[in-house]
């Protein structure tokens, strides 16, 4: 009889990085933070295979704090960045964090064939109106 090797499940602690999180004190991106720390083992995601790909603004720190493979762009470069690194690896979870302006201020949702895009901080307005 053969014995199969567990499926390892990651926690929320493998998705943290010991950098000091730069935010202002009260802002929602921690919150933000913490949820997807805590969601992508439950959705059985690997950080070792997951990209988090961010524009321009606070919420674009984003890939400082997650323990996974990350590149921060230019202003609104983000998704044709996570494009490519989905065309060049097809198997890499890729996720992309817009701040605000990044992204037209929408708050919104979508993957690659997408992955969800996790909003950031769209109602500070320290870009203007986003255009």
């Amino acid at each position: 009889m053969n014995d199969m090797t567990p499926i390892q499940k990651s926690s929320p602690k493998d998705w943290e990085t010991d950098q000091e999180v730069r935010w202002c004190p009260g802002c929602g991106d921690y919150a933000i933070l913490k949820a997807v720390q805590r969601t992508m083992p439950e959705l059985g995601r690997k950080p070792e295979d997951t990209v988090f790909i961010s524009g321009i603004g606070c919420s674009s720190r984003f890939p400082y704090y997650m323990e996974t493979y990350g590149f921060h762009t230019i202003h609104g470069r983000a998704p044709a960045v996570a494009t490519g690194i989905k065309l060049a690896n097809p198997e890499l979870d890729v996720w992309i964090v817009t701040g605000d302006g990044d992204d037209g201020q929408r708050v919104h949702a979508q993957s690659f064939p997408r992955s969800p895009e996790i909003p950031g901080d769209s109602s500070a307005g320290t870009l203007g109106d986003g255009i």
